[in-house]
């Protein structure tokens, strides 16, 4: 070594090592206790355009936050519910055992945001990663035996509690232009059910109903999500939807317009007196007979936004999707 390194070596040796030690109890040190709250009152308790917090209905539990390597975080035990319009019904709850987020330190200092994570519910995972910046917003993601009925805001959003393991990619990249908005989407759902024991479908009480295995693929150009195929066949009732995403930056401003197709087998409208009871109803109703189809199918058109609820009406005279 060169007597002029030999000298300046303790000079950068000595901070270096300081700057090191200074980080590391930093790291351990953080009051990650007061992180987790404040996640949590963010949640429940976001700041109102007037400065003043208001109850969001919705509610946090999460059992431990505590760091992971550099940039992310591993959350245990986390408990997430909204309260429900109905005071006499019971809120729905979504239940994720683990959950590691690691943020890119390059997006930071580019002024993007690129975060990674990794999500587990009972024995499914959730991996992917999410990317945005001005120009675009980029969502990789893969499902493996997803229990759906462990993820109880679906069924709060869908108004119907769903069950079946869930698998499947997306990749889609949302951008300004509607041209670079691309992507693809493959999914099923094996063993799919609708409702359960109790639930209720339109106001009535129908118990479990048999999907059999769903599928749906989707491929994304220039700013639409064609639906490729969207199907099942089950022992209950055979599912069809067909129709149109039209994907905006922000997400938030994305609109659905689908049709719905649902067929019900003879075994299920005549498995008990009160199922048979509840499609004679269905018979007598003029407004549901506006949704049925020549063949004996109900369908539907369905349209809504994340930030929108769903409007359905029938449309019964539209040719069913494919």
């Amino acid at each position: 070594m060169k007597p002029f390194f030999r000298r300046i070596l303790p000079w950068l040796a000595y901070p270096a090592f300081a700057l090191f030690c200074v980080f590391l109890f930093a790291y351990f040190t953080f009051p990650y206790d007061h992180v987790r709250s404040f996640i949590i009152q963010e949640v429940e308790r976001p700041m109102g355009p007037g400065g003043e917090r208001r109850a969001s209905g919705y509610h946090l539990e999460i059992d431990d936050l505590s760091p992971s390597w550099l940039t992310g975080i591993d959350l245990e035990g986390v408990r997430f519910s909204k309260d429900s319009d109905d005071p006499e019904k019971r809120p729905t709850v979504t239940n994720i055992d683990e959950l590691s987020a690691r943020v890119s330190l390059w997006g930071l200092l580019m002024g993007d945001t690129d975060i990674s994570f990794e999500v587990t519910i009972g024995d499914g995972t959730i991996e992917g990663e999410f990317e945005s910046s001005e120009e675009q917003t980029h969502i990789e993601t893969d499902f493996t035996d997803v229990d759906l009925h462990r993820l109880g805001y679906l069924a709060d959003a869908i108004g119907i509690p769903v069950s079946g393991k869930l698998a499947g990619h997306i990749d889609v990249v949302i951008a300004k232009e509607n041209a670079n908005t691309q992507g693809e989407i493959a999914l099923t759902i094996a063993r799919f059910t609708l409702g359960a024991a109790g639930a209720k479908i339109a106001g009535f009480t129908v118990g479990r109903i048999q999907a059999g295995d769903l599928t749906l693929s989707a491929t994304v150009d220039r700013g639409t999500a064609r639906i490729n195929r969207f199907a099942s066949n089950g022992q209950d009732i055979s599912l069809r939807i067909g129709g149109t995403i039209r994907l905006l930056q922000p997400i938030q401003t994305s609109s659905f317009d689908l049709l719905l197709n649902a067929k019900f087998s003879d075994a299920f409208k005549t498995r008990d007196d009160r199922t048979r009871a509840i499609f004679s109803m269905v018979d007598l109703n003029p407004q549901l007979q506006q949704a049925r189809t020549p063949d004996g199918a109900m369908q539907w058109q369905l349209q809504f936004s994340p930030t929108r609820p769903i409007r359905y009406s029938g449309a019964g005279r539209m040719p069913a999707p494919r």
